[in-house]
């Protein structure tokens, strides 16, 4: 079981049973994950960095800071600050073509 600790408790995200797997079963989940429209990771923006002293998240145009002792800051971000907010707080360098294109789509 894969949990994980928010200020009000555990909980659980998943669990891993001892049945044998297939390439295929995972082929499904990642089809659904990245293509269905009711996915939570289709149509915006989600990153995660845990790190000691803090959890980033950004989900669409939301970032939050989150430290060990729950206290959190958030802001809604502009287009044109994900290309260094990415760098900086999730170690994700992009291409200038890249980068162009994210803030670009997220203009839209």
């Amino acid at each position: 079981m894969l949990r994980t600790r928010h200020e009000d408790g555990w909980f659980e995200l998943y669990a891993f049973g001892t049945e044998r797997r297939y390439p295929a079963d995972y082929a499904v989940f990642n089809h659904y994950l990245s293509t269905h429209p009711r996915s939570p990771f289709t149509g915006r923006m989600v990153v995660q960095r845990p790190l000691p002293d803090r959890r980033s998240t950004l989900v669409g145009r939301q970032f939050t800071r989150t430290r060990p002792d729950w206290t959190h800051e958030a802001r809604e971000v502009a287009p044109e600050e994900f290309p260094a907010l990415l760098e900086t707080e999730f170690g994700i360098a992009l291409s200038a073509t890249d980068a162009k294109a994210l803030v670009t789509f997220h203009k839209e």
